[in-house]
């Protein structure tokens, strides 16, 4: 009886996932207007001068699922020195190639020395850290 009844469960969910999949609770292919993070990260970044004046490091992500900004790294020597800046993702113009996903090209209004100037980005477990060592520097909180 248990093999007749997990059988018939299973047949009923195998029946049920094309079903799934043409409702839309999944994407089966990227679309011309969506990019993928991975290609965004990494990629420099110039400003109106056409100075590299940095590179992604980040895309932050909002709870509702959209692109709330970008981190960029600035200054420093392959990643030592470097100054990390959140941006609005709105502020960024990227091109892409092509009839490609290949990102081309991305850039902003910022100079190199408006963003050194900016406030520094802290990432959420930093800000937490720091508040947890701020009451007194003899005995700093353990890092996890």
């Amino acid at each position: 009886m248990l093999k007749i009844t997990v059988t018939a469960v299973a047949l009923a969910l195998a029946s049920m996932s094309p079903a799934l999949a043409q409702s839309g609770d999944f994407v089966q292919k990227q679309s011309a207007k969506e990019m993928r993070s991975s290609k965004l990260v990494g990629t420099n970044v110039y400003g109106p001068g056409d100075e590299k004046i940095g590179d992604i490091n980040e895309v932050l992500i909002d709870s509702s699922g959209s692109v709330h900004a970008v981190v960029i790294g600035v200054g420093g020597f392959l990643g030592v020195g470097e100054k990390n800046v959140a941006v609005p993702f709105k502020s960024l113009t990227i091109k892409h190639a092509d009839n490609s996903d290949k990102i081309d090209r991305v850039s902003v209004r910022y100079t190199k020395d408006q963003l050194k100037q900016a406030p520094s980005f802290a990432y959420f477990d930093q800000v937490r850290d720091d508040r947890r060592t701020s009451g007194s520097s003899a005995n700093p909180a353990p890092k996890r």
